[in-house]
């Protein structure tokens, strides 16, 4: 992760673990995610914005409620204040749209 001061947020570049999928949200309300090598899954929104929602109070339970995080690399000093505002100020949207 990286901050980006000219756009003011926190930019995640890409991670050689795991799965890449994509998440499209659709002109008809729904949500699309592609996932490789597999059909598209469909979703109306609000079960999309349920099933983040829950999995974002779930991680942000087990993260918080941890010891105090020390950041591994000097570099990551710069990025983890504005990771943690930004994943504040985003979940409390996505918690007033609900």
């Amino acid at each position: 992760m990286v901050y980006d001061a000219d756009r003011r947020e926190v930019r995640n570049v890409g991670c050689p673990n795991g799965i890449s999928w994509v998440v499209r949200h659709r002109p008809d309300g729904r949500v699309a995610l592609h996932f490789p090598q597999h059909e598209e899954l469909v979703l109306p929104l609000a079960e999309w914005r349920e099933a983040v929602i829950g999995f974002s109070r779930a991680v942000r339970e087990f993260y918080f409620g941890a010891e105090p995080k020390q950041p591994a690399i000097e570099s990551d000093d710069e990025w983890y204040p504005h990771f943690i505002a930004e994943w504040e100020r985003r979940h409390a949207r996505a918690l007033g749209a609900v």
